[in-house]
């Protein structure tokens, strides 16, 4: 590919989502069980991906609503694909 497109949150704040869907629906997966350790480790390989691969990695801040979250993906994407 030649863009990725990586939602980066903290492994403490995805927990802590995980925690609240698993609460209102009920559902979790098998990397919802997961310890904290693991996830950050994930989280540190998607960011070393994206240090090996400049220009091919885009890092949206996550932390913020989905709204708020999917705004900054279709303001990039409009962005990316006006230049190309």
């Amino acid at each position: 590919p030649s863009l990725y497109i990586f939602l980066d949150i903290s492994p403490e704040e995805g927990m802590r989502r995980v925690a609240l869907r698993a609460q209102a629906k009920g559902e979790k997966n098998h990397f919802d069980e997961r310890g904290l350790e693991f996830h950050a480790r994930v989280r540190d390989g998607y960011k070393r991906f994206a240090e090996l691969h400049p220009g091919q990695v885009r890092m949206i801040d996550a932390h913020h609503s989905k709204e708020e979250v999917w705004k900054s993906v279709e303001n990039f994407l409009d962005e990316f694909l006006r230049t190309r």
